[in-house]
């Protein structure tokens, strides 16, 4: 680390300079002190870039015969670039978008930095620093350098999905932007300016007013100029321009809330000898501890190309676990990218795992009775668990006359294990409405008991009749203990629920049920109502068909209007039948 400090100095008493000593004291004891405030959230050290590997991810032609890519930035679907395609003219620029992962924004698998769209229609200047808001979602281009005077100190809105340019701000008139990065702590941004203004690094809030200052650039670093900036939390990260130095490509780590300079690194991006030059731009953080590189390159054959490169550095995820009452969870914590950690839980007596969210997604509590494990951690991970009180079956003893049985010829039986009895089911249900529902009332017990009693005896005379009905019978009673089985769940899951909703809502099975019979019982009277009817209307007609014959019979001499009075009469009756009916 190089830091530019002024001449200070402390006299001793003999008029000797010790300042030098006890400053470098000072400052020794200052760092160790601060370093924990240095090392920012998931980072593990506070030069993360130390000793980074890099691996080459893309390579693409440059489109401009002068062209320069010269800024990056990543959004939740692409890494986005902009190409200076021709840093003489106004001519359009050329925007790139390539795919940040290995799916596209509607889930359908695509190849993984990948061109997905590219767009030339608008001049972003020099086009020397990009910052995504994902806030408003839009890019913020810091345009630097311009053949048009009235780019000047300006920085373009740039539409993330179509790429197109939406409009140019001016932000100062006495200097250029170099660099810009995206603050999500506050919404503003932080901008590096060019030479006009001292190189200083400024805050500006979401409506680019200045609110803080670093002044002229105060470290002292060999360099040319600097490209674009890249925030992550209280870091951010230059690559300064070094390639005309002949001294090699160095990442430089700087702390916001310091204002301090942490670390100049050395990079090595591993290239082959037909390199002849090579020019770092820019840099975006891809995924948590996970950054992309733009570096423009020229081959021996005279081939110019864009590479991303991509690195992991050392980072710290954390894992999140929320406290639960009747039980005991193992404390949140840090863990390292790749690896793993165990998370434990423990049931108070009496209680037992009910439910396990991890990440907001349940999983089933009989995979991971006690602990869960995070394998290859590259995120932050979230725990939940709940406990639920452990059911008890007591159900109360009761007196029931034995069923004398008739030996039977002996058949074939379902196994044991696959038969489940009409007793247990009820007992169950009784304990469970006993102990949930109205546990201690008199009444209530001894409906339950009644269930229980009344379950055993249908269950003992159910295997009765079992055992004659053989096999087929068996299977028939194993299907249709399950159902009774689920039913009796599903009961018991409701009332639970109408349980712990309101009180007032006990009261709904009851009314439900005196309404069901109320129903049973109009039924049964209507159907009786209507066979005493049709009783009477029979006997009325036998009656008037007795008397008719009788009259008939009596008195022969009129036969004629006898039988069409009798016919007319039957009529008649019938009709007045069909009426009734």
């Amino acid at each position: 680390m190089r830091l530019a400090f002024t001449n200070f100095s402390i006299k001793s008493p003999t008029g000797r300079k010790s300042g030098r000593f006890f400053l470098a004291l000072f400052w020794g004891i200052f760092l160790f002190l601060t370093h924990p405030m240095l090392c920012q959230a998931g980072f593990v050290s506070a030069t993360p870039f130390a000793d980074a590997s890099w691996e080459m991810v893309a390579e693409y032609p440059l489109l401009g015969s002068t062209g320069v890519v010269q800024s990056v930035c990543a959004t939740e679907d692409y890494i986005i670039c902009i190409e200076n395609y021709n840093d003489l003219t106004t001519d359009p620029d050329v925007v790139s978008a390539y795919y940040k992962n290995d799916t596209d924004k509607d889930g359908n698998p695509v190849t993984q930095y990948s061109l997905a769209l590219q767009v030339q229609d608008a001049d972003y200047a020099h086009a020397n620093g990009m910052a995504y808001n994902p806030v408003t979602h839009e890019i913020l281009v810091s345009g630097y350098s311009s053949p048009d005077a009235s780019n000047f100190g300006c920085i373009f809105r740039l539409d993330p999905d179509t790429l197109e340019q939406k409009e140019r701000v001016q932000i100062s008139d006495s200097y250029n932007i170099l660099g810009i990065g995206y603050l999500p702590s506050t919404g503003g941004y932080l901008i590096q300016t060019d030479t006009n203004g001292g190189y200083s690094f400024k805050i500006l809030d979401a409506s680019f007013q200045v609110v803080d200052d670093w002044g002229t650039y105060p470290f002292d670093f060999y360099m040319e100029n600097f490209q674009d900036l890249c925030v992550s939390g209280d870091l951010f990260f230059i690559f300064p321009l070094t390639m005309h130095l002949g001294i090699g490509n160095f990442l430089q780590t700087y702390s916001i809330s310091q204002k301090t300079l942490l670390s100049d690194d050395a990079v090595d991006f591993g290239f082959s000898d037909d390199i002849v030059s090579n020019e770092p731009e820019g840099l975006c953080e891809t995924n948590p501890g996970e950054f992309i590189a733009i570096v423009n390159l020229q081959k021996s054959d005279g081939t110019r190309l864009l590479r991303l490169y991509r690195t992991r550095v050392p980072y710290l995820f954390h894992i999140s676990t929320s406290s639960a009452e009747h039980g005991s969870v193992s404390e949140s914590g840090d863990v390292s990218r790749g690896e793993e950690k165990t998370i434990s839980y423990t049931a108070d007596s009496g209680y037992r795992l009910a439910k396990l969210s991890v990440d907001g997604s349940y999983l089933p509590v009989t995979e991971y009775p006690d602990s869960y494990t995070f394998s290859d951690v590259q995120a932050d991970h979230t725990l939940a668990v709940t406990f639920e009180p452990i059911p008890t079956a007591t159900p109360t003893p009761t007196e029931t006359p034995a069923i004398t049985q008739t030996p039977e010829p002996a058949v074939s039986k379902a196994p044991a294990s696959s038969t489940v009895s009409f007793s247990s089911v009820a007992s169950h249900f009784a304990a469970f409405w006993k102990g949930t529902v109205h546990a201690g009332s008199a009444a209530v017990q001894k409906t339950c008991a009644f269930l229980a009693g009344a379950g055993r005896t249908v269950g003992r005379a159910f295997h009765s009749l079992a055992g004659k009905a053989g096999a087929g019978f068996h299977a028939f009673r194993s299907a249709a203990a399950s159902w009774f089985r689920h039913l009796a769940s599903a009961g018991a899951s409701l009332f639970a629920r109408i349980r712990k909703a309101d009180p007032v809502f006990l009261a709904m099975p009851f009314v439900l049920l005196v309404l069901i019979l109320l129903f049973v019982l109009r039924l049964r009277y209507v159907r009786r109502i209507r066979r005493e009817r049709s009783r009477k209307a029979l006997e009325h007609r036998r009656r008037t068909y007795e008397e008719l014959v009788r009259e008939f019979t009596e008195n022969p001499k009129d036969e004629k209007v006898s039988i069409d009075e009798l016919l007319l009469t039957i009529d008649e009756l019938q009709k007045e039948e069909q009426k009734n009916t």
